[in-house]
């Protein structure tokens, strides 16, 4: 009986053991998760409070003007490119102006030139049948005066 009653107190004994150690190891484990949280709230209190001293405030206030200062620079030259291109196509057109008025005066002086070719050759024309008529007056008038000095004669 005796034997029996140690027996079950050693077994109750070594069973508070086991659920003690478990406890041990549960607790433990938690301590270790409660730390790690703490360093992490840690780590994130103390990064605020390193954002929050002057030299990230001027740190932070210099990329900006950084970056303020890039996008300029990037306006300036589209705006640099944009002229440019505008150059390039106001001499593309000037050109085109230029040879368009080439190209009419060429047509105008060919026209000209071809007017004064049919004004030349209808005054030549003119001078011959006014010459032809002069001539056909002449021949007319001898021959009415031969016929005329043949009545005469």
């Amino acid at each position: 009986l005796s034997a029996k009653r140690k027996a079950k107190l050693s077994w109750k004994a070594e069973k508070e053991k086991q659920e003690e150690e478990r406890r041990k190891a549960l607790d433990a484990e938690e301590a270790k998760l409660r730390e790690q949280l703490r360093n992490q709230t840690l780590q994130r209190a103390e990064k605020m409070v390193m954002e929050r001293t002057e030299k990230v405030r001027q740190f932070r206030s210099q990329k900006m003007l950084t970056d303020a200062l890039t996008t300029r620079n990037e306006q300036v030259k589209e705006k640099k490119a944009m002229a440019q291109k505008e150059v390039e196509h106001e001499k593309k057109w000037h050109s085109f102006v230029i040879k368009s008025v080439q190209d009419a005066n060429q047509k105008a002086a060919h026209e000209e030139e071809q007017r004064k070719r049919n004004r030349d050759l209808i005054a030549a024309d003119l001078r011959r049948q006014i010459h032809e008529q002069n001539e056909q007056r002449r021949l007319q008038n001898l021959q009415k005066r031969e016929e005329e000095l043949m009545m005469i004669e």
